[in-house]
């Protein structure tokens, strides 16, 4: 591995004509609300780091972005994450190919965003912002006029990083490695993937859609292995997704709609010992942003976001995800001033299971070209009815964190 990365930096240093690197340092805490057991912790520390490098000769480019964060004792995991590692050429002007990991954004919507399903995710973090991790990939871009056709192929998934069983972010159980189900028994992240892309922007409307094949890990089974150990299980899947956007004047709205065929249904043993197997559905999400401008400068966002699953019942829906049914309204105040004071405040809202809310307000300022701090709260309403369920199961997990940091 360290070979093949020095090759991939050799091949575009040399005669290096432009380049850039960017990074970040932050210290970061959290505290979280009394759970009154003593196998969680309750406070975090830590100490995030980023790396964002790019080189360019010509029509060759390099680009590694990654991230670590170290946590003070045992208040957290420790990781290392390799978001972007890759390198790309231009055969002709209209043509780009490329290899390595990358991160892919493949949806308009702030934070409802089923159609963005290429990536494993970090799990143990906020439950509405997971962190992406790298997808190994060779890919190919055919560039037209206000468009792009392009050709994945994914010859590996990346695990998806899950709660320990001390976090507060999961179930407070320990999860062993996943099976990725086949037909064939075959159980690697060694899986073949791929997946075609088209965009197109005409006048105020742009438009995407995908088709893709490879293994869902943003919606699986948590089940038991044969030793009862809790394991994920991740199904292969056929998706084929839709989006629309829409800008007139101050107001942006986004519609986005992807659907779920599982190539295989095989039942598996859930964590609670019943059968259980994927079922087809689809998630469909709507959004709307409107920008204000004040006299003095300053300026501000609306933004509604509603999502919903489809093709299942309730009971399914909300085993499928905590967001099944939810709107999402927030504000954000940018004073637009010399320190760049921002404010946010945002509620997530279940349509569907009674009170169920997730309360969330931000405050970010800068200190000075270079420092900038983060203040935010988290707020959990969603008492437990009967069993834990949905958004019951973070009900005590109200937080305040603060971070500090430093860019270079």
């Amino acid at each position: 591995m360290v070979k093949l990365i020095f090759i991939i930096l050799v091949i575009p240093l040399n005669g290096m004509a432009e380049s850039f690197t960017q990074g970040q340092i932050s210290f970061e805490y959290r505290r979280f609300e009394d759970d009154m057991t003593s196998e969680t912790h309750d406070e975090q520390i830590s100490v995030f780091s980023r790396i964002d490098t790019k080189y360019q000769q010509a029509k060759n480019k390099f680009v590694l972005r990654a991230y670590a964060r170290v946590h003070s004792g045992k208040s957290g995991q420790d990781i290392v994450v390799a978001e972007d590692l890759y390198y790309s050429t231009e055969v002709k002007d209209f043509i780009e190919l490329g290899a390595g990991y990358k991160i892919y954004n493949w949806s308009n919507l702030e934070v409802f965003r089923p159609a963005d399903t290429v990536n494993s995710k970090n799990l143990d973090t906020d439950i509405e912002k997971f962190e992406k991790i790298g997808e190994l990939s060779l890919y190919a871009n055919m560039f037209m006029p206000n468009g792009q056709l392009s050709i994945y192929f994914f010859p590996k998934s990346a695990d998806p990083l899950f709660p320990t069983k001390e976090s507060r972010f999961g179930l407070n159980i320990p999860v062993e490695d996943p099976i990725w189900v086949d037909k064939d028994g075959h159980t690697s992240n060694w899986n073949n993937s791929g997946a075609i892309r088209f965009t197109q922007s005409l006048g105020a409307v742009d438009f995407q859609a995908h088709i893709l094949n490879h293994y869902d890990r943003d919606y699986f089974i948590l089940g038991l292995n044969d030793e009862l150990a809790v394991v994920p299980y991740f199904f292969r899947v056929n998706e084929s997704s839709v989006g629309l956007q829409h800008s007139a004047d101050q107001y942006l709205t986004k519609f986005e709609v992807t659907h779920k065929n599982y190539q295989d249904e095989s039942e598996v043993l859930s964590i609670v010992g019943t059968a259980v197997k994927p079922k087809d559905f689809s998630v469909a999400a709507l959004g709307l942003e409107y920008d204000q401008s004040f006299d003095h400068g300053s300026t501000g966002k609306i933004l509604i976001e509603y999502q919903r699953i489809l093709g299942v019942s309730l009971y399914e829906r909300s085993i499928l995800s905590v967001f099944q049914n939810d709107l999402f309204v927030n504000y954000s105040y940018n004073l637009n001033d010399t320190m760049g004071t921002q404010l946010s405040l945002g509620s997530f809202i279940d349509l569907e299971r009674s009170h169920e809310f997730l309360h969330i307000a931000t405050y970010t300022r800068r200190l000075s070209n270079t420092w900038k701090y983060n203040i935010n709260m988290r707020l959990f309403d969603a008492p437990i009815k009967s069993s834990p369920d949905g958004m019951e199961i973070l009900n005590q997990s109200d937080s305040l964190s603060f971070s500090l940091d430093r860019f270079f």
